[in-house]
């Protein structure tokens, strides 16, 4: 019995990464395109804010929205994103559903902007070829907000 014990809780552990691996995916907003941006946005609750962490390596682009509440960050949800190229010219407008938002994007520079509650926060951003550029869009608190 000892045995049988033994071999079904290896046999367990051998399917575990799997099942991981599946569940990750699960939690990850699907893949989005506006032109020719692949896009994808989200990260509310644990799983997917997990899920969209482990996926922004996988992205030229990262942005995170989020509210200063004193020592912490509130995450901030359903936010307006624009990107500019260098010759000014719209390549995504759109929201992002969740605090995270991660495009695929040529290298080259790059104008987001982004608005809560009436103030905008702009960011000049150089895409390489190679990497993710991560940008904070960081606002201060404020009772009302959209948190995540």
């Amino acid at each position: 019995m000892k045995a049988s014990f033994v071999v079904s809780a290896l046999a367990a552990l051998a399917v575990a990464p799997a099942f991981a691996a599946i569940d990750s995916q699960a939690a990850l907003p699907a893949e989005q395109h506006q032109g020719k941006i692949a896009y994808r946005s989200g990260g509310i609750g644990q799983d997917e804010s997990r899920a969209m962490r482990r996926e922004a390596s996988r992205y030229p682009l990262e942005l995170l929205f989020v509210a200063r509440q004193g020592k912490h960050d509130d995450f901030l949800a359903d936010m307006p994103v624009t990107i500019r190229d260098a010759r000014g010219d719209t390549v995504f407008q759109g929201r992002s559903a969740g605090p995270y938002f991660l495009a695929r994007l040529p290298a080259g520079r790059y104008t987001v902007t982004s608005t809560d509650r009436g103030e905008r926060v702009t960011r000049h951003v150089t895409v390489k070829d190679h990497g993710t550029r991560r940008v904070v869009f960081e606002w201060r608190s404020a009772s009302g907000r959209r948190n995540a």
